[in-house]
């Protein structure tokens, strides 16, 4: 089933470097958060707007990735789940915003954890926002494992990569689910859109074909 050139190769080419940039901004993001703790490079403008850029990539590499299961495929069983992705990525750059606006005018002086978590504590708005975005992750994560379970229906192995790309989607989103190993979690899922990049390479680049004489 290689219907690939009904889509320009070109377009999936796009897709797929922005996914791997997407992959390695994510890993490099969480590398910089576990080797450093300054609660100042953690709140960095910086650090911030990598952060959301980073998550705007991943809307757009899931925008195409249903484009490719719905055009090539006619494959439409992960269409919700896909729009719930993005929606949910969408909701953390919302709040992400939020939390920099909070953290930046209402806690301009915080130097160490401990002063943070003093007044992320005292002020209800920073708890209703953190919040949220717990709420919003564990959906995400959840959402993630339903997806790459649905995507094993999908009658093709995409080069190849199906089942690897599943099989690291669902692992990864279950140790962000345990709270504990989220990093851990999240440093395997960058290597999942890593993995959707070459997807995107692979399915522009059709498999050569042999003549018979």
């Amino acid at each position: 089933m290689d219907s690939v050139r009904e889509m320009s190769p070109q377009t999936y080419k796009t897709a797929g470097w922005i996914a791997i940039i997407s992959g390695i901004l994510m890993w490099l993001l969480n590398v910089f958060m576990l080797l450093n703790r300054s609660i100042s490079a953690l709140l960095s403008f910086k650090y911030e707007l990598l952060s959301i850029v980073q998550i705007i990539l991943i809307i757009y590499a899931l925008w195409r990735f249903r484009s490719l299961f719905n055009v090539n495929f006619q494959f439409h069983n992960a269409d919700g789940l896909i729009n719930g992705l993005i929606f949910l990525h969408a909701a953390m750059i919302v709040l992400q915003l939020a939390r920099d606006v909070l953290f930046s005018y209402l806690m301009p002086d915080v130097a160490d954890w401990g002063q943070f978590l003093q007044q992320i504590l005292s002020n209800p708005l920073s708890i209703i926002l953190i919040g949220m975005d717990l709420l919003v992750e564990i959906a995400a994560s959840i959402f993630w494992i339903v997806f790459a379970l649905r995507i094993l229906r999908l009658q093709d192995d995409l080069r190849g990569m199906l089942r690897p790309f599943a099989i690291t989607a669902v692992v990864a989103n279950a140790l962000c689910l345990t709270i504990v190993l989220v990093p851990f979690g999240e440093l395997l899922l960058s290597v999942c859109f890593i993995m959707l990049g070459i997807i995107f390479l692979r399915m522009a680049n059709p498999p050569a074909q042999v003549d018979f004489v």
